[in-house]
């Protein structure tokens, strides 16, 4: 390995370490949610936000499919 290589490795390794987690089981997305409900997943994500806000809900930053970060959504504990 070349030291192009070498600085290219770490910063893949940089990059990775700094990427927001994967979706675990129990946890939905508003897309996910729209398909099931049939809904827009702009009607989705408004109520999966009003849920949470109620205290419902927890969310957090997760990445999908290797695309932009999203909420990810879980009931409250």
């Amino acid at each position: 390995m070349n030291a192009e290589e070498k600085i290219a490795a770490e910063l893949d390794e940089i990059f990775a370490a700094h990427l927001p987690p994967t979706l675990e089981p129990g946890e939905v997305t508003a897309a996910m949610m729209a398909k099931r409900q049939g809904v827009s997943v702009d009607r989705a994500k408004a109520t999966l936000f009003a849920a949470h806000k109620a205290g419902k809900l927890e969310r957090r930053m997760v990445r999908v499919d290797n695309r932009h970060p999203i909420w990810a959504y879980r009931p409250a504990k």
